[in-house]
């Protein structure tokens, strides 16, 4: 289901319009307020999915400086070093993600 909500969401809108945001959540059938977006592109990523009413997950990649010109805090609900770490935030055991399967 989420391939084929990804392959025509997109349709009409980029990034970071929040109206691709919210028809990737109406397509999944969720409210937005129920998804937690991770990105790793505060512009065109968080921005977005922020203003649609998500929660969002900034995965901070690059030199550890940057975070000075991007106070990700403001915009991201959860700052993560690597997508590896988002398991501890959605509090899954290891191996018992979508990828383990």
């Amino acid at each position: 289901m989420a391939h084929e909500c990804a392959s025509t969401v997109g349709e009409g809108w980029r990034k970071p319009d929040p109206a691709l945001f919210l028809r990737a959540a109406a397509c999944l059938g969720v409210p937005p307020a129920q998804v937690l977006f991770v990105g790793d592109k505060l512009r065109h990523n968080i921005r977005g999915a922020r203003d649609a009413g998500m929660r969002t997950a900034w995965i901070h990649r690059g030199p550890a400086w940057l975070s000075v010109f991007r106070p990700a805090r403001r915009h991201a609900d959860v700052m993560l070093p690597s997508l590896a770490d988002l398991v501890a935030v959605l509090d899954l055991p290891r191996g018992q993600g979508p990828a383990a399967g």
